[in-house]
């Protein structure tokens, strides 16, 4: 089974529009049973930011025991790489806001799991990023809406990423913690080209359906359960 984390309603839209099996509320998180034609899956809406989604994710990961948890939403573009609605599937997730150098650690550096990358695994990585055609980057993710090109050009020097968001990298760490995969998946908002659309919600629609196709495809992708388990209680 797969948990898919998703920081706004509005992103989630387009998952919960067909298929919802259940629905429940566990200290103010909603979580939506879905099936995406035989493969399980549950939808965590956490919220916006790093404390937000590592909740999220530990009450998904305790409640219904995923294999994978995969960080689904819109992202900033960083660097030359990438263009608005480019779909990024990230191999590595790091927090560009972790900063404990004056002690001697390198920036991004968690020290309670001694690293500083929290990578996708690897085999689900590569039928994630056939299946839905995406550019493959380094999602990175800290407690801020990163708008101005200096704060993205370092987090390009420091970590080479590709799309900058607020959830993609804790939702990593609770799942590296728990031993379950990882994936993440994002939709480009606005790059180093242009500025961002100038209607949000038009875009945020657009970019929402787009990862629900991309989703829906590496999910049907998956070998079909038999095995009901917790998902039906």
């Amino acid at each position: 089974m797969t948990g898919i984390v998703i920081a706004m309603k509005q992103e989630a839209e387009p998952f919960l529009s067909e298929n919802v099996i259940d629905k429940e509320t566990l200290y103010g998180v909603e979580f939506y049973k879905v099936s995406f034609n035989g493969r399980r899956a549950v939808i965590a809406l956490c919220g916006i930011g790093k404390v937000n989604a590592s909740f999220g994710t530990a009450l998904l990961i305790s409640r219904y025991n995923p294999d994978t948890v995969i960080s689904v939403g819109v992202s900033g573009g960083l660097g030359k790489d990438v263009r608005i609605l480019d779909l990024v599937a990230a191999e590595n997730a790091v927090q560009y806001d972790v900063d404990t150098s004056p002690l001697g650690d390198p920036v991004g550096f968690v020290s309670t799991v001694e690293r500083i990358f929290f990578p996708a695994d690897k085999d689900l990585f590569a039928l994630l990023q056939k299946s839905c055609n995406a550019k493959k980057g380094v999602a990175a993710c800290g407690e801020k809406f990163v708008a101005d090109k200096e704060t993205k050009d370092n987090i390009v020097a420091l970590f080479g990423a590709s799309c900058c968001d607020m959830e993609s990298a804790a939702v990593a760490q609770c799942a590296f913690r728990a031993g379950k995969k990882f994936l993440c998946l994002r939709c480009i908002s606005d790059d180093e080209y242009g500025d961002p659309p100038a209607d949000f919600n038009a875009f945020l629609h657009s970019a929402s359906e787009k990862l629900f196709s991309a989703i829906k495809s590496f999910m049907e992708e998956l070998p079909a359960e038999d095995d009901k388990g917790i998902f039906y209680q």
